[in-house]
C-alpha cells in the first residue's frame, strides 16, 4: 500500500495519519526548561500550526522561548521540520528537551517502537505496548563497586525517571508490528544534539509518543538563538525509510567516509589483556597469506599493550626494539598496523590526575563523573575483572584545553611511530550531570568535537574505527564503527546481540561508514580462552552457531575481524570464511531487506545483493530444529518467477516463491540466486 501523510488540525493539536498505519493524535509541541537556578523542571506545551500548502512556517510560543518553526512536505510520505530557538525572557534559562511532537499513538490494542540505539535499560529491538519496565535510569543498573550509577550521572528527568518509557537514539518507528510498515522519526542535521523517540509502553499514559531531540541542560541568556536539529518523518516502508533517513545524515554532517571494509586480526579475544608478542607474530605471519580486501587487512594489537591508561607506551611484556619495529613489520607483510586505544581514560595513579584535576570530568559534587575499572592488572596481575580492589580511571573533559593537548599529542606520536588503524574505545562517556566546561554545548556537541579532535591529531589517511560512539556524530569522522556489545564466543552472546547488529548494518553500513559487528570465530569448540582479564573463558559456540554468527556477518558486507588465527581452522572452515573475505569482498550489500518472525523482533530471513548476486539466508534461533521459510515478496524479491537458485546450502528449496529449510536449532542456511 502507498502512503500519504494527511495531517487533520483541532484545537491546535495534530492528528497524523496515513493509509492503514496507526494514528498519531493530539500531537503538541513540547519544551521541557526552567529558569537557572531552579530545582525543577518546566513542563509545557505549544499548539502546532495550521498546515499550508507544502511548506510553511508557525511560531511556537512558551514563556521565556520563542521557536520559530518551519515544516515542508518533501513528497507525499516525508516531511521535515525545522526550528530556530530564541530566548526572549530576561534571565537566563536552562532547556532539556524539545519535541516537535508528543501526542498519542491510536494502538487498538497494538502498537511497539523500533529501536536502532536507545537509552540504558533493556536490549530490546522492538518494545511493545503492555510490557511493563524499570525506569530508564535505574539506581540498580550497574552494580559493580567502581561505577557511578545512570541515576547519579543524568540530571533528574521528568521522563527518564518514569517507568514504561522506552526511548530510541536519534531513530525511532512506531509501528504495530515489524512485519508492517510505520511512522519513522529521526533527527538529521546540523548536528546539535541527540534525538529521541519515546514510547509509553504501560500504565494510564500507555500509547504516549513523542520525537524531538535532548538538549542536556544547556544555558541560553536573555536575545540567544539557538538552531535545533532537523526531524524527518517519513510514513510506510520503515526499511528503506531508515536507509533514505541514513543518507539525509550523511548529507547534513559528512561528506562520510565510505571506504570499503577492512578484514583481518583482533588480538582482544584470543587473550584478553594478556596479548603475547608471539601470537602477534604468528599473526602477521600467518594472515599475510589470506587475501587482502578492497577496503585492506588489518592486524591490530588490541587492549593489554599499553603500561596503563593515560600512557600508552608498551608494557614490559614487549621490548622496545620489537615494539618499535612492529608497524613496519606489519606493513611490510602487506597488512595495516592498528591498534586500539582508550583517548579520554587516564588511571588513577597517573601523574596528571593530581596535577591536572580540571582535566577531567567532575560530578557538581565533586566525584569523577565517569569511572572504569578495566585496567587494574596494569599494576596487579593477580586482579579479575569486577572484583574489589585495583585501580580504577577517569574521563578527560574532551573540552577543556588542556586536556584536548595531552590527548592529541599522544595521537600524533603514535601515528608518527607508523600506526596506521586506530580502534578509539571508552570515549562515550559523558552525561549530563557532569558540570561543563562550556554551557552552551549538548552532550552530542561535545562527543563530536571530540570525534574531531581524534581525526586531526591522527591524520586525515589514518583509519579510524570508533568503539562506542555516538553514532551519528561520528559522520565524517571515522571510517568504521562499532555497532553492538563484545562478541564472546557463547551463543547467548550472539543470540542477544546477532538481530540488532542485523538491523543496524541494515541503516547504515556503507552510508555512513563501515559497520563493525565485532569478530567472528571458527575455532574449535573447546578451545579456551586463558587470558587473565576474565580468569578462564570456554569458546562454546557449536560449528553451527559459528556458521550463522559469520553469515550474519559476511553477506551484510561489513568489517570481518577475527581473533582466530588461519591454523585454527580446518580447510572446510577456511573455505566458509574465504566466502566473505576475498579479494573482492567484504563490501557493503546492495538492497539489503530483513523478514521478521511473526510475533517476535528476530529476523527470520536476510536478503542482500551484491554485483548483480541476490543472497538470502534463513535463521533458525531456536533451540529445535525448525523448518524455516520465508517469501520472496517478504524479502523485496516480488517477481517470483523469475529467480532461480544459482548455488544454496543443505537442504534450501525454492518452490513456488518460498525459500524453505530444514535446520538444526542456532543455524543458517543461506540460498544465492540469478534471474532466468
Amino acid at each position: 500500500m502507498s502512503h500519504s501523510i494527511a495531517v487533520h488540525t483541532e484545537s491546535g493539536t495534530w492528528t497524523l495519519a496515513s493509509g492503514d498505519l496507526p494514528r498519531l493524535r493530539n500531537c503538541r509541541a513540547r519544551l521541557v526548561w526552567r529558569y537557572a537556578g531552579e530545582a525543577q523542571w518546566r513542563d509545557d506545551f505549544a499548539s502546532l500550526p495550521e498546515p499550508s500548502g507544502r511548506s510553511f512556517k508557525g511560531e511556537l510560543r512558551f514563556e521565556a522561548l520563542l521557536i520559530e518553526l518551519k515544516a515542508a512536505r518533501l513528497d507525499d510520505a516525508a516531511w521535515e521540520l525545522s526550528a530556530k530557538a530564541t530566548q526572549v525572557g530576561d534571565r537566563p534559562i536552562e532547556l532539556l528537551r524539545f519535541h516537535y511532537l508528543d501526542g498519542v499513538m491510536a494502538n487498538e490494542g497494538t502498537g511497539a517502537l523500533l529501536q536502532l540505539g536507545q537509552q540504558e535499560g533493556e536490549n530490546k529491538i522492538v518494545a511493545r505496548l503492555g510490557e511493563e519496565a524499570k525506569p530508564i535510569r535505574y539506581a540498580e543498573y550497574y552494580k559493580y563497586w567502581w561505577m557511578v550509577p545512570p541515576a547519579e550521572r543524568r540530571l533528574p528527568d521528568p521522563v527518564y525517571d518514569q517507568p514504561n518509557w522506552v526511548c530510541a537514539i536519534d531513530a525511532g518507528v512506531l509501528m504495530r508490528d515489524p512485519h508492517q510498515p510505520g511512522w519513522l522519526f529521526g533527527v538529521t542535521g546540523p548536528g546539535k544534539a541527540f534525538g529521541e523517540v519515546g514510547f509509553r509502553t504501560a500504565g494510564a499514559e500507555a500509547g504516549h509518543f513523542y520525537a524531538g531531540q535532548l538538549l542536556d541542560n544547556i544555558l541560553l541568556a536573555p536575545g540567544q538563538t539557538r538552531e535545533l536539529e532537523r526531524l524527518l518523518m517519513l510514513a510506510g516502508d520503515w526499511q528503506d525509510g531508515l536507509r533514505r533517513w541514513a543518507k539525509v545524515c550523511a548529507e547534513a554532517l559528512g561528506p562520510a567516509r565510505t571506504k570499503p571494509p577492512l578484514a583481518g586480526f583482533c588480538s582482544w579475544y584470543r587473550n584478553f589483556a594478556d596479548v603475547t608478542k608471539e601470537e602477534i607474530d604468528k599473526a602477521i605471519e600467518q594472515f599475510s597469506q589470506m587475501p587482502i580486501p578492497p577496503g585492506g587487512r588489518m592486524i591490530q594489537v588490541d587492549d593489554g599493550y599499553q603500561r596503563k591508561p593515560g600512557d600508552w607506551g608498551p608494557n614490559d611484556r614487549f621490548p622496545k626494539e620489537w615494539w618499535d619495529s612492529l608497524p613496519k613489520r606489519i606493513a611490510a607483510s602487506g597488512s595495516i598496523p592498528a591498534l586500539w586505544m582508550a583517548p579520554l581514560t587516564v588511571q588513577d595513579n597517573h601523574p596528571i590526575v593530581k596535577e591536572h584535576p580540571e582535566w577531567f570530568m567532575r560530578l557538581p559534587d565533586g566525584r569523577f563523573a565517569a569511572t572504569t575499572m578495566n585496567w587494574g592488572w596494569c599494576d596487579d596481575p593477580n586482579w579479575r575483572f569486577a572484583e574489589k580492589g585495583g585501580h580504577v580511571s577517569y574521563n578527560l573533559d574532551p573540552d577543556h584545553p588542556g586536556a584536548r593537548a595531552f590527548i592529541g599529542a599522544f595521537l600524533k606520536e603514535t601515528a608518527a611511530a607508523g600506526w596506521r588503524g586506530f580502534k578509539f574505545d571508552f570515549s562515550n562517556q559523558c552525561d549530563n550531570a557532569r558540570v561543563p566546561y562550556d554551557r552552551s554545548k549538548t552532550t552530542f556537541e561535545t562527543l563530536r568535537g571530540q570525534w574531531k579532535l581524534f581525526r586531526e591529531a591522527v591524520g586525515p589517511d589514518a583509519l579510524v574505527n570508533a568503539c562506542g560512539a555516538p553514532l551519528r556524530g561520528i559522520i565524517g569522522m571515522a571510517d568504521s564503527a562499532r555497532i553492538g556489545g563484545d562478541m564472546v564466543g557463547n551463543w547467548t552472546t550472539m543470540r542477544q546481540l546477532l538481530p540488532g547488529l542485523l538491523l543496524r548494518m541494515l541503516a547504515w553500513n556503507g552510508i555512513w561508514w563501515a559497520g563493525d559487528p565485532d569478530v567472528f570465530y571458527m575455532r574449535k569448540k573447546n578451545t579456551i580462552i586463558t587470558g587473565s582479564y576474565f580468569g578462564q573463558v570456554e569458546l562454546t559456540t557449536s560449528p553451527e552457531e559459528q556458521q550463522l554468527l559469520l553469515t550474519a556477518m559476511g553477506m551484510m558486507g561489513g568489517m570481518m575481524y577475527t581473533s582466530d588465527l588461519p591454523e585454527d581452522w580446518s580447510e572446510d572452515e577456511r573455505q566458509k570464511v574465504l566466502e566473505y573475505w576475498g579479494t573482492d569482498r567484504p563490501l557493503p550489500a546492495e538492497k539489503p531487506r530483513l523478514a521478521f518472525q511473526s510475533g517476535s523482533d528476530l529476523p527470520a530471513a536476510c536478503k542482500v545483493e551484491r554485483n548483480g548476486r541476490v543472497q538470502c539466508a534463513l535463521f533458525n534461533w531456536s533451540d529445535e530444529p525448525v523448518e524455516c521459510s520465508v517469501s520472496l515478496a517478504e524479502l523485496g524479491l516480488t517477481d517470483a518467477k523469475m529467480w532461480r537458485v544459482e548455488r544454496a546450502d543443505e537442504s534450501v528449496v525454492l518452490k513456488e516463491g518460498i525459500i524453505s529449510a530444514i535446520q538444526p536449532p542456532h543455524s543458517a542456511r543461506a540460498a544465492f540466486l540469478s534471474a532466468r
